[in-house]
């Protein structure tokens, strides 16, 4: 607690703490995961504890996943040490097919959480990880217990602040079957949703190219979409923006700014793939009798027939606004043709 100039106490500010899980599509018929601990990190902490980042890579047991927004948090959370705060330590297993269609596991409901600024939240995973697929169970190793989700600027600047993030499990990425039919746990947990007192905070996603490095002034493009870089940037293994080079294949994360440019909070390299991908909310969309195509980020990419689409509705239900991840390929025209569609909106 601090004192006001005549001596007399105040009480310390705090602000509470929500924290959802969903998941995407995947071709499984269960992907489940078993969660130790969830940390919140502040900007200050020194966390030094080994982990794989979120995008590389009584207790309450649930084995029918049965996950839904009813779901109670833990009361007795928050509690805070070195900048790091616990929002759950209840060990959880969840299967993740379950939190599709607008479904969320409610991992920490309005925990306490002290004044600062937050950098990333800790999921630490035990070795129960399997998948079930036509009936057979397979459990998966798992490469690395801690896993690191970089957060947008998320700060308790006042009492009662309320900060609200959803995050994306994604099963298709996370559990990769290999050539033999067996499967990898390749964990990929992506920022989703953020909210701060209700609004908004919009969080961007592109998988590509890089076809831009300018470390001079704080900047690079991946798939033609400019983002600067600062002091709270995270670039896993090559550490600083001067190690990427152009056409270089990496993921980046970012953040919309109060003047309208992008933030990059996280640059990685990724395994070089054919399929290039960008989530953000839709700008436009054109149908007309010569041209269907969506565009984000600047980015026009074209839909034809064999596009697909993860909702009901398809092309026509997209709205601008929407929260889209499209999933592309580049042919030889250098036309951008969306393989696939989804609208996390729904």
């Amino acid at each position: 607690s601090g004192s006001m100039s005549d001596g007399t106490e105040t009480e310390p500010v705090e602000g509470d703490f929500t924290l959802r899980l969903t998941d995407a599509p995947a071709d499984l018929d269960s992907a489940v995961v078993t969660i130790d601990r969830v940390d919140l990190v502040s900007e200050d902490a020194d966390d030094s504890d080994d982990g794989e980042d979120g995008d590389d890579d009584g207790n309450d047991e649930d084995d029918d996943g049965d996950d839904g927004d009813d779901d109670n948090g833990d009361d007795d959370e928050g509690e805070e040490e070195d900048g790091i705060t616990t929002l759950t330590d209840s060990t959880r297993q969840i299967d993740l097919l379950q939190l599709q269609d607008g479904t969320t596991a409610l991992l920490a409901d309005g925990v306490t959480v002290p004044e600062g600024e937050y950098a990333q939240l800790r999921f630490v995973l035990t070795d129960d990880v399997y998948v079930i697929v036509n009936g057979e169970r397979e459990s998966l190793m798992v490469p690395s217990n801690t896993i690191r989700i970089v957060l947008p600027d998320v700060e308790v600047q006042n009492d009662g602040d309320q900060l609200d993030v959803t995050l994306d499990f994604d099963v298709e990425d996370s559990f990769v079957e290999q050539g033999n039919g067996s499967y990898l746990f390749k964990p990929k947990i992506k920022v989703k949703d953020v909210r701060v007192n209700g609004e908004a905070v919009e969080t961007v996603s592109v998988e590509g190219l890089v076809t831009e490095v300018d470390a001079s002034n704080d900047a690079l493009s991946v798939e033609g979409v400019p983002f600067t870089v600062g002091s709270k940037t995270e670039y896993g293994d090559l550490g600083s923006l001067s190690a990427f080079s152009v056409d270089q294949y990496v993921s980046v994360e970012g953040t919309r700014l109060d003047n309208g440019t992008l933030e990059a909070r996280e640059v990685e390299t990724e395994e070089q793939e054919d399929e290039r991908s960008v989530t953000a909310p839709l700008e436009s969309k054109t149908d007309t009798d010569s041209e269907r195509s969506v565009t984000l980020l600047g980015l026009t990419i074209q839909v034809d027939s064999e596009t697909e689409f993860d909702d009901d509705g398809g092309f026509d239900a997209l709205s601008q606004g929407d929260r889209v991840e499209v999933e592309y390929t580049e042919n030889a025209d250098g036309q951008k043709v969306a393989t696939e569609i989804e609208n996390e909106d729904d």
